[in-house]
């Protein structure tokens, strides 16, 4: 056989890295070493100029121009650790290195020196996987330092959505004046009221006075003091001797005094100041309702951090088709209707802190199933029922007086309707006006203290929900004559326009519903809670909704502890 064209191409997969291992070893022995590099310490450690070179531009440079180095044996590194020079070196031969906490701080200069680029992103790559609370400054501080964007980015965000527990950390204090503004200004910050981020930057200031007393007002520019409650202001944010020591800090409280109790001040372009931030929710109520035609008044919440639901203390007295809301640090429950079917006035508080429920003023008119919602620091309830009539009565409680106040009625009566504020109005959406469901919306706007109708719902509903996210208002299932509903309706207040939006939502009526911000992905998702399904089967699901760059893409989260119907929920 004539074997002249035979060709074999033979390659040894393993060459490469052999040949690296013996280089190693001769660095090792000090063989055809022909570099020793030092530290400011006098360490020294021999090397190939030929492998540090392939992995450092910096070394490549040094030993291919014509700096004085490339002639020299012994050269010395300035500004560089002994172990992260080794551990460079190291990695030059092996492709191995280990990276602790203890050394990213070395290693991480070192390699950003020495332009070690894969040694630099396995740092910050180690960074981003080890981001904690109790790190998190340091790391932000680390990325600042080396210019990693990213990673900047990545710190700063995890501060501002845990604000509230590194504030309690040393390493807040040290912070520098261009941080501190950084995360007081961002709409991002995550406080469950305001008065934290006050708090925050008093005592950033208070930690060393005297040089950073100067700082108060351009920290306090960015707090939102109109966000904090009438209360709040006047009995602690008016008492502080810093602020009212300042005439700029001064006038801070004063406009948001102002902003609370003299509303035709306010101007049609809300001042940036009142501009409520995007929170991360991290406990949702579930408060009340029915199971197996059972009134309750079990309360129960999901914990986001922990994933889980859990029980509270029950309210005072059961109730389903109730109103909820958060206001001042407190959970209310406005209203309903009892075990005996009979409509309620009466209202009751929740203190997270304290763990119970204590009875508060009872509406005047309102009652039964009723809307609730949080205006400008207010707690408005609207329509409800009496005897099956449905009612078109409005009235808000002051937390601060304990009472009720009437305000203007709605243009129609109606009861197990949905109501939610959006852009410094209230809406009230469809619901049963004692005759039929309507698809009826109207909206009321506290400065003018007068209903306007607005543009209907595509279908009418009664005991739907309603949420508002984004300036856009979500309306979720319900029921009508023809039966249980699947439909979401979104409201774009701009056009003044009802869509029906795609979604794979089941039908659903009597259930619950709430935005949650910063869900898995970073997304926000709209949480379906509860109700009953076109069986008449009272359910325990949750249902997520993905509102991320209309997505509505759906999937399920944790199941409530009890089945429920016609409860109400709010966020904290």
């Amino acid at each position: 056989m004539d074997g002249t064209n035979v060709f074999y191409d033979f390659k040894d997969d393993q060459g490469a890295t052999d040949a690296l291992q013996k280089m190693n070893d001769f660095r090792l022995e000090k063989s055809f070493c022909d570099v020793v590099l030092s530290t400011d310490d006098g360490e020294e450690f021999h090397a190939h100029r030929l492998v540090l070179a392939s992995v450092s531009a910096y070394f490549r440079a040094m030993f291919l121009t014509d700096m004085k180095e490339s002639h020299q044996k012994n050269i010395t590194i300035r500004g560089v650790e002994s172990p992260a020079l080794r551990s460079l070196i190291d990695f030059a031969y092996t492709s191995s290195l280990g990276i602790t906490f203890s050394n990213i701080h070395s290693v991480l200069s070192a390699a950003s020196l020495l332009q070690f680029p894969t040694v630099e992103n396995a740092c910050y790559d180690f960074l981003r996987n080890s981001i904690n609370v109790h790190n998190s400054i340091e790391i932000w501080n680390l990325a600042d330092l080396h210019g990693c964007s990213e990673l900047v980015d990545l710190a700063e965000n995890f501060i501002r959505a845990n604000f509230t527990a590194i504030l309690k950390l040393e390493d807040f204090n040290m912070l520098s004046l261009k941080q501190m503004v950084r995360l007081l200004c961002h709409d991002k910050l995550n406080v469950p009221c305001e008065s934290t981020a006050l708090f925050g930057a008093l005592d950033w200031v208070k930690y060393d006075l005297a040089n950073r007393l100067v700082n108060l007002e351009e920290l306090l520019e960015h707090v939102r003091f109109p966000l904090m409650t009438r209360k709040f202001l006047m009995d602690t944010a008016a008492r502080e001797e810093l602020i009212m020591a300042s005439a700029t800090c001064r006038q801070f409280v004063l406009e948001a005094i102002d902003y609370h109790l003299i509303p035709e001040r306010r101007t049609k372009n809300r001042i940036p100041r009142a501009i409520p931030r995007d929170r991360l929710s991290r406990l949702l109520y579930v408060v009340g309702g029915e199971e197996n035609r059972k009134v309750l008044n079990d309360v129960e919440f999901f914990d986001f951090n922990e994933k889980r639901w859990r029980a509270i203390a029950p309210m005072i007295i059961p109730r389903k088709y109730a109103g909820c809301a958060f206001l001042d640090g407190q959970l209310y429950a406005v209203g309903g209707v009892n075990r005996e079917y009979a409509d309620l006035v009466t209202v009751e508080s929740y203190n997270p802190c304290a763990g119970q429920w204590n009875s508060v003023a009872s509406l005047n008119k309102c009652k039964g199933a009723l809307g609730v919602s949080v205006l400008e620091g207010w707690l408005y309830a609207a329509g409800g029922s009496h005897n099956g009539a449905a009612l078109k009565s409005v009235e808000r409680y002051d937390p601060i007086k304990n009472e009720w106040t009437q305000v203007a009625n709605m243009r129609l009566p109606r009861s197990h309707f949905g109501m939610a504020s959006l852009q410094g109005r209230l809406f009230a959406v469809g619901g049963y006006c004692g005759i039929s469901e309507i698809e009826h919306v109207e909206c009321y706007d506290p400065m003018t203290n007068k209903w306007a109708d607005m543009s209907s719902m595509n279908k009418s509903r009664m005991n739907h929900a309603v949420v508002t996210f984004s300036d856009r208002i979500y309306v979720i299932g319900g029921s009508n004559s023809v039966g249980i509903l699947d439909s979401i309706e979104k409201y774009n207040p701009d056009l003044n326009l009802w869509l029906i939006i795609r979604n794979t939502m089941d039908p659903r009526s009597g259930a619950a519903a709430a935005v949650v911000l910063g869900g898995t992905d970073g997304g926000q998702e709209l949480f379906i809670i509860g109700g009953h399904d076109h069986h008449s089967r009272d359910t325990n699901s949750v249902k997520k909704l993905n509102l991320k760059f209309a997505d509505y893409s759906s999937a399920t989260a944790p199941c409530m502890n009890h089945p429920r119907v016609y409860a109400s929920v709010a966020c904290a």
